[in-house]
């Protein structure tokens, strides 16, 4: 698809994307539709079980305030998507190849993540805040 194939040639490339949007384009709607746009104290909160991050929740309103179609919100989803996944597995892992090889940043970087493999009671929740 990248190299402008037409769609009779790589038709599976096609249909992944296609369904891809389709999945945005329902996860938007639904999001849409059971997110409370009527509770002030959600406006701010960083985080919420609907939209997840606040940052996410804005994004896609600035896009529909801009005049985007619900289909060209689903599109700029999509490009987002592909984009995030496209850089962050090549920065995560030379990230962690460059903890690997320092010696001292390994050892710091695994005394800060330690407690999140520390043993607790069933159902309780480990503290990561710290």
């Amino acid at each position: 698809m990248s190299k402008g194939l037409p769609r009779w040639l790589v038709s599976s490339s096609y249909q992944a994307r296609d369904e891809m949007h389709k999945s945005f384009d329902r996860w938007r709607t639904w999001c849409s539709e059971n997110y409370n746009w009527d509770n002030d104290e959600l406006r701010d909160v960083e985080y919420e079980p609907i939209w997840g991050t606040q940052y996410v929740r804005k994004m896609i309103q600035r896009h529909e305030a801009l005049g985007l179609s619900n289909n060209g919100v689903a599109v700029v989803m999509l490009g987002y998507f592909f984009v995030a996944m496209a850089n962050t597995v090549p920065a995560v892992l030379w990230m962690i190849v460059h903890i690997l090889l320092d010696a001292n940043l390994l050892r710091r970087v695994r005394h800060q993540i330690s407690p999140a493999f520390q043993s607790t009671e069933v159902g309780e929740q480990p503290d990561i805040k710290d």
